[in-house]
């Protein structure tokens, strides 16, 4: 019998916006994988897809050069620039 998925708890709780270097490139790994389908995808401005499985909807989207860490304590840090607003100067 295969797992069903009930939740997803990504790190800061937001699981329609999980960062991927490339859409495109990830989807298959959570098709193939871990048995998503995708239901929606979108283009601008930054590339999206929304994969679902059972009752669990996670979203990935391309993350213009944010990157994870892992420390040896299990603590997970989020590295990256701030993207400007462009609403004048602060």
């Amino acid at each position: 019998m295969a797992a069903v998925f009930k939740s997803a708890s990504p790190y800061q709780k937001d699981a329609m916006n999980l960062p991927v270097a490339d859409v495109g490139a990830a989807v298959p790994f959570y098709e193939k994988v871990m048995g998503f389908k995708v239901v929606s995808r979108q283009d601008l401005p930054h590339e999206r897809a929304v994969l679902a499985r059972d009752s669990v909807q996670i979203g990935l989207a391309e993350n213009g050069g944010q990157f994870f860490v892992v420390a040896p304590d299990g603590l997970c840090y989020c590295l990256g620039e701030r993207l400007a607003t462009g609403g004048g100067s602060a």
